[in-house]
């Protein structure tokens, strides 16, 4: 599990193991924090060579939608698990700084 501020990534093998993972975390946030998981901010992302769906569903019947990639902390995760996009973007964001700064040169 990684925790960033109020953001949660969670890491697991298989779904069985992140179901585990989501109940208890779900008990715990209800009994001790009173807080309850925004179904609507939550994703699930499967990292795998093959196409496999995914239908998590939270205690209250609500299931958690699955992406093709999604941004943590800044850097795009893909569900292929290369980092093909994240590097493409980051050569972007490089040359327009730059080009931002181009003047500073000549």
């Amino acid at each position: 599990m990684l925790r960033f501020a109020d953001d949660i990534a969670i890491i697991a093998e298989n779904e069985k193991d992140l179901k585990k993972i989501l109940e208890t975390l779900e008990q715990v946030m209800e009994k001790e924090l009173h807080m309850k998981i925004n179904t609507k901010k939550t994703k699930v992302l499967v990292c795998s060579r093959y196409n496999i769906r995914s239908r998590i569903k939270l205690k209250d019947g609500e299931t958690i939608e699955q992406v093709e990639d999604f941004i943590y902390l800044g850097s795009t995760i893909n569900s292929d698990g290369r980092s093909k996009k994240e590097i493409i973007k980051r050569i972007c964001q490089g040359k327009v700084a730059f080009n931002k700064k181009r003047n500073l040169f000549i």
